[in-house]
């Protein structure tokens, strides 16, 4: 359980000190001791252990000391704290100066073992949640900034961008990121629901609520307590799903279908969409009080044809995942296809276009079966990035992954100059 963490030992009194060393060593801990604060301090400035086990009272300075001195080393050590006379104001003064314990010094070496194995967790490398976003473009890249912050905080999140830019993996990858990532991802396609059983699909049904409701059914969102309620395409719904939809949002409490019995969850809400929500709303399609409900923290996902760079990383990562243990490999005339294709329907189209290639190719894909009639208009992706960057060449080639005088030779093709839209910006902004 303790397999590798290394732990300091401050214990003054050499049988209390052998009986934890004993049985620290036993459960795979790497163990240093200290016979008093002294000691401790030099095992401290010794590099850092993962966590110390502090004994009160030492002889020379008060075993709090200790927990405070171990406060000002990176990575910081999770200390316990073990008192020969546990009182609750010296637990209280404990766990204010940072220990993550206070366990009496005579008392059962188990419940220590569990503080201990919390610290060899919190320490174990984990894998990145947000390694799953594939892409080295600076619009990916900006993604994952964003994600890792909203992870950070936990408000709602609402993921806007054209089907198939990768919504659904994002919403994984903040739940991954976050302090909900041992509770339940839930995900709730929001298209797919019924409008007759959307109610007891999302909050659960009493047994005999309805015709065929022979037990007891708990609804998506209790399923979510704890962890995150992923709401795809939440445009999708219905008036009367929304102000459903609304009722839980405002309180997040939930009622079965057939109770009277209302439920408190706690769930984090990432909701998703392909739709502009806003241009919905005005439109009457979809609630104003909704969204704002749901619009707290809003990232945009950008679509591939945004994201050149990232097509031939993406696409090696997706024909690892088809080849199923086989190596694909594609040749450069696959890339050439790759690069002059506008992908307008993102990844799914993409994973879908290789599949096809890898069932007809085999392991080396040298071309991909694409519509050739409707290549990749080169140049109006170019004006795009310029007006919005202003005719900056520098951030339309991070944008494209690309080097400056790459831009520059692709804008000489197409017949674009950066400064007409240097100057075009310069206008827009004296007329505001």
């Amino acid at each position: 359980m303790l397999e590798g963490l290394e732990v300091l030992v401050v214990e003054p009194d050499p049988r209390a000190a052998e009986r934890l060393d004993a049985f620290l060593s036993a459960a795979g801990a790497r163990v240093g001791r200290a016979e008093d604060a002294a000691a401790a301090w030099l095992g401290l400035c010794g590099g850092p252990p993962d966590a110390a086990v502090v004994a009160s009272p030492l002889p020379d300075v008060p075993a709090l000391d200790v927990v405070r001195w171990a406060r000002l080393f990176e990575p910081v050590p999770d200390c316990v704290l073990m008192c020969a006379a546990p009182r609750l104001s010296d637990a209280r003064a404990a766990l204010c100066s940072g220990a993550r314990g206070y366990l009496p010094r005579e008392g059962d070496l188990e419940e220590l073992a569990q503080l201990l194995g919390e610290a060899a967790d919190r320490r174990r490398p984990r894998s990145d949640a947000l390694s799953t976003f594939v892409g080295v473009s600076a619009a990916a890249e900006g993604v994952r900034r964003e994600v890792r912050a909203a992870a950070a905080v936990d408000a709602p999140v609402l993921l806007c961008g054209e089907t198939g830019v990768g919504k659904d993996v994002l919403a994984r990858a903040l739940h991954g990121a976050g302090p909900r990532a041992q509770g339940a991802f839930v995900p709730v396609n929001c298209a797919a629901l019924p409008e007759a059983l959307l109610e007891a699909e999302l909050f659960g049904a009493e047994r005999g609520a309805y015709t065929g409701a022979d037990r007891t059914r708990v609804g998506l969102t209790e399923a979510a307590a704890g962890g995150t309620l992923f709401l795809d395409e939440v445009g999708e719904l219905s008036a009367s799903a929304q102000a459903r939809l609304l009722r839980f949002l405002d309180g997040g409490r939930v009622r079965r279908v057939g109770s009277t019995d209302e439920r408190r969850v706690d769930a984090r809400i990432v909701a998703a969409s392909h739709r502009d929500l806003h241009a919905e709303v005005r439109s009457g399609r979809f609630r104003q009080d909704l969204l704002f409900r749901l619009d707290v923290v809003r990232i945009e996902v950008p679509p591939l044809r945004e994201r050149i760079a990232d097509l031939p990383v993406l696409a090696r990562h997706l024909a690892e995942r088809i080849g199923n243990g086989v190596q694909v490999r594609l040749d450069a005339g696959a890339v050439r296809d790759l690069l002059a294709w506008h992908w307008p329907g993102n990844g799914r189209e993409l994973a879908a276009v290789l599949q096809r290639a890898v069932v007809r190719q085999g392991s080396v894909v040298r071309r991909l079966d694409l519509p050739r009639a409707r290549p990749v208009d080169s140049g109006r992706i170019l004006e795009e990035l310029l007006l919005r960057h202003a005719g900056a060449l520098p951030a339309v080639a991070g944008e494209l992954g690309v080097s400056v005088r790459t831009v520059q030779r692709r804008l000489a093709r197409a017949g674009l100059r950066a400064a007409a839209y240097r100057s075009r910006a310069i206008s827009i902004a004296s007329d505001m």
